[in-house]
């Protein structure tokens, strides 16, 4: 009787044993996988750099001219009218992505000319990345990035705005904004052209 019961408590470990081993196996590269990060592409297909986060924003890290800086990204969006013509509506790609653009960049004197500042409240990210502040500017399908001297934000005087919605210069009187002096540019659009993807 002991011998009857022997046989199928034997098998049974052994199964037990060899399905065992055989999950683990199974489920190691699933969790290596897991452990990927989400990159950025270009349209062209090659690597921008992995995802990350500040700011509630999406975006990645650049290295530019030695300094780190921390680049928003966003869908790309496109308007339509309704079957109703009430009005357009916008509508967001799925998958594809741009580069996330400020709403304009300072100067400090008219017609968007001299010293170019960027204001402290264009790109809040700015606030929580560990990066150099930057922000990138777009002019019709050319995108880019402006990028601080390693110094402080002061209280400059600025007399015209390059307007990213309206896609042309503001002059105005001589006010004073707490900003930061862009140091220099980077072609976003030149070395990564939209659209972007993002993927394992």
């Amino acid at each position: 009787m002991r011998q009857s019961l022997l046989g199928p408590l034997l098998l049974t470990v052994a199964i037990a044993s060899y399905g065992g081993s055989n999950a683990t196996s199974r489920t190691g590269p699933r969790e290596s996988n897991d452990d990927r990060a989400l990159t950025l592409y270009d349209s062209r297909g090659a690597r921008v750099g992995q995802i990350a986060s500040y700011g509630f924003v999406d975006g990645v890290v650049l290295a530019i001219n030695g300094a780190r800086v921390f680049v928003p990204v966003e869908r790309v969006q496109t308007s339509a009218v309704p079957d109703d013509f009430s009005g357009l509506s916008v509508q967001y790609s799925a998958s594809q992505l741009v580069w996330g653009s400020a709403s304009g960049l300072y100067f400090a004197e008219s017609n968007c000319a001299g010293a170019r500042y960027i204001s402290v409240y264009d790109g809040l990210y700015n606030f929580y990345a560990p990066t150099r502040p930057s922000i990138a500017v777009r002019s019709g399908s050319i995108v880019t990035l402006y990028v601080t001297s390693d110094g402080a934000s002061a209280s400059v005087s600025v007399a015209s705005f390059f307007s990213t919605l309206f896609n042309r210069c503001e002059s105005f009187q001589p006010q004073s904004i707490d900003a930061w002096k862009s140091e220099s540019t980077f072609d976003l659009t030149g070395h990564h052209p939209e659209p972007l993807d993002a993927h394992f």
